[in-house]
Formats: structure tokens, C-alpha cells, sequence
């Protein structure tokens, strides 16, 4: 028979871990903490230093390791192993959803093997669940850009800057999409921004030389080109800036002759160059002649200039002039045909850009701006206003039926 322990009984006595049982679990926890922090600072010392073939060697036996996939996707990009890239970014985003990084690393690479629809689905998704991360608006808007998707790339970056005013890239950014629109008021006003924001980047300060170029503040243009020069003497454009601005104040003939001696300077390094500055340095050399009413020396430097970038409007504008001052009617009378077609193409290019600018969403006006670039030959910017109506309404079969005629084999 069981004993009933009277309530007035002392209780039985707990057993009770000895204290030496104590400290040697945890000493034992202690050492194994230890080890395994040894361990993985050692793991990441060796990320740091791995080579992509150590990466990517180890990267199977390392499946939950994102830092060593987001690795191997960085060491892929530097190397334009695209595919690899791609496949390390995408699984580092599977084990962290929320890294942005790893998104945009795998946007990227996959724009270099895929078209821009598919790295633009990338950040979207991303920003679907992150709505507030202005570093991801700032990319997509970039690469938005890139593909020439100037209206969605503004509101992104735009976005940026609402997100984190203090962000100088996105107001960098929004200046630069400013001007490919046409809005040089707005763009002066993003790149003072970003200036403030970022005193010791050339990005801010060459932006800000454009906008008030195309703002017709030549002295504060030239004021900035000399800050420019002296400031960044690695930047490639910086005598081109410079003798721009004093070819556009020029007003004796020794001013012009110092502002083409700059510009001979910026020639000797065309190789460095694109295309369009090759194209600016033959014309602005070519008007310091013409200002100094020197016409056989200007007609030289406009016909290579137009060689270059034909159709022009203020280049075939001059250099029309210019064969009339020569006695060249017939050529005169030609080029001058051309300018005005120029300059109403660009014109009407500039009213589609406004009126769309202010409503996005005009339906009307964007299909006829898409059919306009038809009318043009100009294809690819077509297919990106086609694009764009769709995007809005992915069941407006017009352009869903223009879009595809386009990109059928054998379109125009």
C-alpha cells in the first residue's frame, strides 16, 4: 500500500544538476558557439577571396548560403557569364526574398540574355511586395531608360526622390530623364538637387552644364564648364564643355580663336568620344568660323559634322546658310529643304513629347505618336510606344495587332 505523506511532512528532496554539471554544459555550449562563429567568419574571409571557379565548385554543398550565391552572381556579371549570373542571383532571391540586391543583380544580368520585358517583370515583382524601396524604383528606372521607356523611367525616378529626398542619384537620374523629354526647367532644378547632395560627383555638375546649354544660360554654362575642367580632369568631355560654352559667348574673333583652340583639344581625343560629341566638336568648330564670317573654313567643319549625324536642324540650318554666302544656290536651296523637314520632325517629335508628358495616359495620342515613328522608319521607338499603350491596357488589340506587324520578319 502506497504511504500518504502527511501535509505537515517535509517534501521529498529535488535532485538538483551538481554545479560542476552546470558549468560544464556551459562551457560546452560556450565551445561550440565559439567554433561555429570561427567557422563562419572563416567562411566569409574566404567568400572574399574565392575565385568564381572556387564559388561555384562549392555552391552545391553551400545551397542555403546566399552570400556565397549573390557572390558568385557578382563575380558572373563582372566576367559577362550572363547565364551563370542569372541562375546564381535568381536562387540567392529564392532564399531571401527581401534582399534587394539580389534582385537587381538578377534584373540586370538578365537584360544582358533577355529582353527588357522580362528584367522589368524582375523589379516590378519586387516592388509589388516592397513598395517603399527607393533604391529598386531608382534601378528600374534605369533600366527603363536604357530601353528608351522615357515616361515610366521619369515616374520611377521621380518616385525616388519622393521615397528618400536625400537619395542624389535618383535626383541625378530624374534630371537626366527631364532632358530626354525636353523639360530643361525641370531638369536644372533636379541637378542643383543632386549637386547639393553629391558635391564631388561630375554626374550632377555635367547634367546641370546641359540643362542651362538647352536653357540658353550660356555665361552660367561657361562658368560651370571652367568648374568642370579644373575639377575632373579625367572626364573626357570636359574640354569639349568648355569650348561649347565659349564658341556660344564668343563675340571677337580673338574669343573665337580661343574657344576653337579648346576644341582642337577635345578633337585630338575623339577616339574617347561618342559619336554625338564627335558630331558637336566638328559643328562648334565650324561655327567659330562661321561667327568670325570665315565661310570656306566653316564649310569644311559643317559638311564633316553632317557626315556624322545627318538631319541636324541647326547644323543643316547653318550649313545651308553657309553654301549661300559661297554662291551655291543650288546646294544652298537643298540643304535648306532638308533643315525645314528636320525642324519640323523635331518639332512634332517635341509636341508628341508634351502632350504625353502631361497625360500619360492619353491613349490617342501615343498610338499616334507610335505610328508617327512608323511613318519615320524608326522602329524601335515605335515598338516602345506600342509597348507602352500595352502596358496601360493589356487588351487593346490595335496596338496588340500593330505591335505584332512590327516585329513580324520582313516589317520594315
Amino acid at each position: 500500500m502506497a504511504t500518504i505523506q502527511s501535509p505537515t511532512s517535509p517534501p521529498e528532496p529535488r535532485r538538483r544538476p551538481t554545479i560542476l554539471f552546470l558549468l560544464g554544459t556551459l562551457l560546452l555550449v560556450a565551445v561550440i558557439a565559439v567554433t561555429l562563429q570561427v567557422r563562419r567568419l572563416s567562411f566569409e574571409r574566404w567568400l572574399r577571396t574565392a575565385s568564381i571557379e572556387e564559388l561555384a565548385a562549392a555552391a552545391p554543398r553551400h545551397l542555403e548560403e546566399t552570400e556565397l550565391f549573390v557572390r558568385l552572381g557578382t563575380e558572373a556579371r563582372q566576367r559577362e557569364q550572363w547565364p551563370r549570373a542569372v541562375k546564381a542571383f535568381q536562387h540567392a532571391c529564392e532564399l531571401a526574398p527581401d534582399r534587394a540586391d539580389a534582385w537587381i543583380g538578377w534584373a540586370r544580368s538578365t537584360y544582358e540574355i533577355a529582353d527588357f520585358r522580362a528584367a522589368d517583370a524582375i523589379l516590378t515583382d519586387f516592388l509589388r511586395r516592397h513598395p517603399e524601396d527607393s533604391r529598386v524604383y531608382l534601378e528600374r528606372a534605369a533600366l527603363r531608360r536604357d530601353a528608351r521607356h522615357t515616361e515610366s523611367a521619369w515616374l520611377d525616378a521621380d518616385r525616388a526622390t519622393r521615397l528618400k529626398p536625400d537619395f542624389g542619384d535618383a535626383w541625378a537620374l530624374r534630371g537626366d530623364l527631364c532632358l530626354d523629354q525636353g523639360i530643361a526647367g525641370e531638369a536644372e532644378v533636379s541637378y542643383l538637387r543632386a549637386r547639393a547632395l553629391m558635391p564631388d560627383s561630375a554626374w550632377p555638375m555635367v547634367g546641370l552644364y546641359q540643362a542651362y546649354i538647352a536653357n540658353k544660360k550660356h555665361q552660367e554654362a561657361l562658368k560651370l564648364a571652367n568648374h568642370l575642367r579644373e575639377r575632373f580632369p579625367n572626364l573626357p568631355e570636359r574640354s569639349l564643355y568648355l569650348g561649347e560654352a565659349s564658341v556660344l559667348t564668343a563675340r571677337t574673333s580673338e574669343e573665337y580663336a580661343k574657344a576653337r583652340d579648346i576644341l582642337e583639344t577635345a578633337r585630338k581625343s575623339a577616339e574617347s568620344l561618342r559619336q554625338m560629341d564627335r558630331f558637336t566638336v566638328e559643328f562648334l568648330i565650324g561655327r567659330s568660323y562661321y561667327g568670325q564670317k570665315d565661310w570656306k573654313n566653316a564649310l569644311a567643319y559643317f559638311e564633316t559634322a553632317d557626315k556624322i549625324a545627318p538631319n541636324n536642324p541647326d547644323l543643316l540650318f547653318l550649313l545651308g546658310r553657309t553654301y549661300r554666302f559661297l554662291g551655291q544656290e543650288a546646294k544652298a536651296e537643298a540643304t535648306l529643304t532638308r533643315h525645314r523637314k528636320a525642324y519640323e520632325d523635331q518639332a512634332e517629335l517635341r509636341r508628341f513629347q508634351a502632350k504625353l508628358n502631361e497625360t500619360p495616359d492619353d491613349r490617342e495620342t501615343r498610338l499616334a505618336f507610335a505610328r508617327w515613328y512608323v511613318s519615320k522608319d524608326l522602329l524601335r521607338p515605335a515598338l516602345i510606344q506600342y509597348e507602352e499603350l500595352i502596358a496601360r491596357n493589356p487588351n487593346d488589340a490595335v496596338a496588340q495587332q500593330e505591335r505584332a506587324a512590327l516585329e513580324r520578319p520582313g516589317a520594315r
